[in-house]
């Protein structure tokens, strides 16, 4: 129906539900610790815990961002620490003043870097791609045949805590984004300036371009997509579960 858009817009679905998931993910998951006695400090500490490899390639991403673009970097920590109004701040790499536009990479980079990882986890380690050809061609026997594989190798819920744990500290924090609005504002001027000058791309060099970007971008966000909703599923029973055995209720 979208033709050459499809890729667009299935990310667009995609990012989307991954944001929501990850935010459900993190809210519930204190719910599940509260419920099990941890005070406000411990549901922190266990957090970190549980989500460290993902908080550690996310501050890494930061660094090595910065390194290969020539910044400064003043200082690096991956330990929990308690913010203002409640918000709890993981790690940190603090950088030297620079511009717009190495600020804005060095922002994103924790999204870029997590989302290579679990395209390299989806194909090698969990095997997705054979599933996800057997799904697009309609062998849903291929498709079961090639889940249940994946499922018994041995490393297999390894691969899938790291996808998990990867892709719930992946999204850039609101420090991160600070040189995002202004890099934004004069791209969209140069654009404007472009046009006028004369420059007019075509809509199939558009759509050629973003399909490019898209298409491994869509692959990883529904590789994050299916590991999250696993992990949801099993938080929101254990959160049922555990309320109805301690008659108890976490309110959001």
């Amino acid at each position: 129906m979208l033709g050459p858009w499809t890729p667009v817009a299935a990310f667009f679905v995609a990012f989307v539900m991954v944001l929501l998931l990850t935010r459900w993910i993190t809210h519930h998951l204190q719910g599940v610790l509260f419920l099990l006695g941890a005070d406000a400090e411990v549901v922190m500490y266990l957090q970190f815990a549980l989500l460290f490899p993902g908080i550690l390639v996310h501050e890494a991403a930061h660094w090595l961002t910065a390194k290969l673009l020539g910044v400064r970097t003043l200082d690096f920590s991956v330990w929990p620490k308690r913010k203002t109004k409640g918000k709890v701040q993981y790690g940190a790499v603090r950088i030297a003043q620079t511009d717009i536009v190495r600020g804005s990479l060095i922002g994103l980079a924790p999204l870029v870097v997590a989302s290579l990882l679990i395209i390299a986890i989806g194909r090698y380690a969990l095997g997705t791609e054979a599933l996800r050809q057997a799904v697009a061609s309609g062998q849903w026997g291929q498709a079961w045949s090639a889940l249940s594989q994946s499922i018994r190798a041995a490393d297999f819920w390894l691969w899938m805590y790291l996808v998990f744990a990867i892709s719930n500290a992946m999204f850039p924090s609101e420090s991160d984004r600070e040189a995002w609005k202004p890099l934004l504002l004069y791209a969209a001027v140069a654009a404007v300036l472009l046009y006028l000058a004369g420059w007019k791309p075509t809509m199939e060099s558009v759509q050629g371009v973003l399909a490019r970007v898209m298409n491994p971008l869509l692959y990883a966000f529904t590789v994050t997509a299916a590991v999250d909703l696993f992990f949801a599923a099993a938080i929101g029973l254990a959160e049922i579960v555990m309320g109805r055995l301690l008659g108890k209720r976490v309110v959001y």
